[in-house]
């Protein structure tokens, strides 16, 4: 049976976290995949000893897998603080390994034209893909719609570092595809050698230029307009949308790792059994 798991991006307290691990394990997902800055876990750079030591008595003895998400405004490509940067990084990278978590996604985001922001970039990945094999973590790299995937690709070759691998997202591939161009079947088979971890949702293929030309007003557009619209990573369970998962799952009946759902969980409730039976039938 393939491991399917949901992201875990919403709760505010332990409280809503213990409530909310509980429900995913009566929705049938094996795994949940934790935002790291849903909670305080990590402040000024240095790991809230107490929050992490909190959220490790939760998860103790519970049931499913963990797996990780980076915070939201971790760049490291952002030289002028790249010391902050690197230590909200490696506090990350701590703490999955506290909580047992052996998964821990990160983001490409844009190539930088500014050839020392990318030095910086790639040496501070080179460095963490280290410390992530001390700490029992595998870091990976997710593909972002707004940037060509080769990137990724390129960079995980050159690190060449057994803990330091892809997470395909195949909604956003398929947004990248559109926009810039590419062979969205082909461009999966080019990942797969690399891919240990796998994002799905649904979206229409329809890119919104806005996320790279204005990413703060982007930010500030509510989802449920999006969706309407349809426009850019609507995170609408794959069940819905055009990314045809009925001719790219049959590609990773061989692939061991996790798929996991981006969608928000509430929401779409009602979708979960149908999206469980949809990657098992198309993987089997």
């Amino acid at each position: 049976m393939k491991k399917i798991g949901i992201c875990a991006d919403h709760f505010r307290s332990l409280r809503e976290a213990e409530a909310f691990f509980g429900r995913a394990e009566e929705s049938g997902f094996d795994v949940l995949e934790v935002a790291l800055d849903c909670l305080p876990l990590i402040t000024g750079g240095s790991i809230n000893e107490r929050m992490v030591n909190d959220l490790k008595a939760l998860t103790e003895g519970y049931p499913l897998e963990l797996t990780a998400h980076i915070g939201e405004e971790l760049d490291l490509r952002r030289i002028e603080e790249l010391e902050l940067q690197y230590a909200v990084l490696e506090s990350s990278i701590r703490i999955c390994g506290r909580l047992g978590i052996h998964m821990l996604t990160v983001h490409f985001e844009e190539h930088s034209p500014i050839r020392k922001r990318e030095e910086a970039f790639y040496q501070a990945y080179k460095r963490a893909a280290v410390l992530a094999g001390e700490q029992g973590v595998m870091l990976g790299m997710e593909n972002i719609e707004t940037e060509d995937y080769s990137y990724v690709l390129r960079m995980i070759e050159s690190i060449d570092d057994a803990n330091f691998a892809m997470t395909l997202d195949l909604g956003h591939l398929y947004l990248a595809c559109n926009y810039f161009g590419g062979d969205y079947m082909e461009a999966v088979k080019e990942c797969l050698p690399y891919v240990r971890h796998v994002h799905l949702s649904g979206n229409t293929g329809a890119f919104e230029p806005m996320r790279l030309l204005d990413f703060p007003r982007y930010k500030t557009w509510k989802i449920n307009p999006r969706i309407a619209y349809g426009r850019g990573d609507i995170h609408v369970p794959p069940v819905l949308g055009n990314v045809p998962y009925d001719r790219v799952l049959p590609l990773f009946k061989d692939y061991e790792g996790i798929f996991l759902c981006e969608y928000p969980y509430e929401t779409f409730e009602n979708y979960h059994a149908e999206v469980q039976e949809m990657i098992r039938s198309f993987t089997a």
